[in-house]
């Protein structure tokens, strides 16, 4: 069995990314992507469950699109990992579906980043 769990494949994809909730600001960047969602490196301190509202400019787009998400899991700073850096793992909760094409496109013309380690 995969130590993988996730339900989509994902792809490095760089792009500065703004956050919002009701009563704050910030900006991170995009680590990799899914159709369901993106890692934003950050420091931003969140809480699971926390919903924000998210702008990016997604593969294949020319304008930033804005779409609201749900933190799914955050990582904290680790000085004893300097190549996991904190940041936020969303879930899409209004994804258009043209645009989840889009990234899809963009995700199926690259490598994966994670593998299937029961095939090898």
């Amino acid at each position: 069995m995969s130590r993988d769990k996730r339900r989509f494949q994902r792809a490095e994809f760089k792009v500065e990314v703004s956050l919002e909730t009701d009563h704050n600001f910030w900006a991170g960047f995009t680590e990799n992507i899914s159709e369901g969602g993106l890692f934003i490196a950050t420091l931003a301190d969140r809480a699971l469950g926390d919903p924000l509202s998210l702008e990016f400019t997604p593969p294949g787009y020319l304008e930033p699109l804005q779409v609201q998400c749900v933190v799914r899991w955050v990582r904290k700073t680790n000085p004893m990992d300097e190549d996991a850096p904190p940041g936020l793992g969303v879930e899409f909760l209004d994804l258009p579906g043209h645009a989840a094409a889009e990234i899809n496109r963009f995700i199926h013309r690259r490598a994966p980043l994670f593998f299937d380690d029961t095939l090898l």
